[in-house]
């Protein structure tokens, strides 16, 4: 028996009409810098940049077959649809230009973008996010600061034209809503898509490990602010001072020793079940200097060498230093030097604070 077999040929359906609000298209360049914004005053530092990506902006776009935006009638014929939809995206792009184009309004709240399409010319509003930031005036774990303050609810902001591009700084106040204290003013600059933040009121705070002893947080402090300024060689320098000064302190190391000397007289002060598989102080010490000395600002050694010296103080909690005089007995020889003035060594486990236990 002969079987034929025939293919069934399945109509191509016609696809559903995309129709774009211009309304949808300004809410979502919105929502992108408003997201954008938030990254760069959350996460990053002075003079680092975030860049607004236009990326769904644009998928919608191509997508677009129906518009509300008024275009020129297409032409007739064959290709009707196809220069119709070609002119509707090409007004769509230059309708996000043109928006991207004018100055920017950071709004507090009750920003309404899909509005800015009504008139041909004005800011276009861009609603401020809520932030969760350290604050340098109260104690609170990352705190909620609402945009603005009693008395000043708008951001300030400053138009530069006279330049190719045109540039839009804007003072951005910031409010802790667990204090409540004075505000927080950020300085972003725009050029274009870009955002930078090139300035604010107060120090940028961060949390100090507390495993790092009272008396070397200041020289950790000042390693993390060079840093996350961009200074990373003020950093690896801030990060050795306080590696020598700590050493010292604990030693009680009066005169000159080079680093070498400090280190190997500290490794001796280590419990014995002190994990071998960690670097030094003194290794530490020593890759930092390396860096300094070659001028080599290697962003990788400081990120390293921080986890490292954070990770030693967090084990002494646990593994706490030698006595550097033991008691009834005569004093533990570190170092030619360190004989010499064993007389003001003391034990680390003393209250006097230049021998603490760490």
């Amino acid at each position: 028996m002969t079987t034929i077999r025939t293919r069934r040929t399945q109509s191509r359906q016609a696809p559903k009409p995309v129709r774009v609000e211009v309304a949808t298209l300004a809410k979502l360049i919105e929502q992108e810098i408003s997201k954008k914004l938030l990254e760069l005053l959350e996460r990053k530092h002075l003079y680092q940049t975030v860049a607004i990506d236009l990326t769904a902006v644009n998928n919608l776009i191509h997508t677009a077959t129906e518009s509300d935006i008024k275009i020129p009638p297409p032409a007739a014929g064959l290709l009707m649809h196809l220069t119709s939809r070609v002119a509707l995206q090409k007004a769509l792009r230059e309708y996000v230009e043109d928006l991207l184009d004018r100055d920017w309004q950071f709004e507090s709240t009750g920003a309404e973008p899909h509005r800015a399409h009504i008139k041909k010319q004005g800011n276009f509003p861009v609603t401020l996010p809520t932030l969760k930031i350290h604050c340098n005036k109260c104690d609170s774990i990352l705190p909620p600061h609402n945009p603005g303050y009693p008395g000043q609810s708008e951001p300030i902001s400053i138009v530069l034209e006279e330049w190719k591009q045109s540039v839009q700084l804007v003072l951005l106040p910031y409010h802790c809503q667990s204090c409540k204290l004075e505000p927080l003013v950020f300085v972003v600059k725009r050029t274009g898509l870009k955002l930078q933040l090139v300035g604010r009121s107060q120090f940028e705070s961060f949390d100090v490990p507390k495993f790092i002893p009272k008396e070397e947080r200041e020289h950790y402090s000042d390693a993390m602010i060079a840093f996350q300024a961009g200074r990373v060689l003020a950093g690896l320098f801030f990060l050795r001072t306080m590696i020598e000064q700590y050493m010292r302190r604990v030693l009680n190391a009066k005169g000159r020793m080079t680093g070498d000397e400090l280190g190997d007289a500290y490794a001796k002060l280590l419990d014995d079940e002190f994990p071998k598989r960690f670097i030094s102080l003194k290794g530490i010490y020593s890759q930092v200097s390396e860096k300094l000395h070659a001028a080599d600002a290697d962003v990788n050694q400081f990120t390293a060498s921080r986890e490292d010296i954070v990770r030693h103080f967090e084990l002494l909690k646990t593994l706490p230093l030698k006595s550097i005089v033991a008691e009834n007995q005569s004093p533990v020889a570190l170092s030619p030097l360190l004989s010499q003035s064993a007389s003001q060594i003391q034990d680390v486990s003393t209250p006097d604070t230049s021998s603490k236990r760490l």
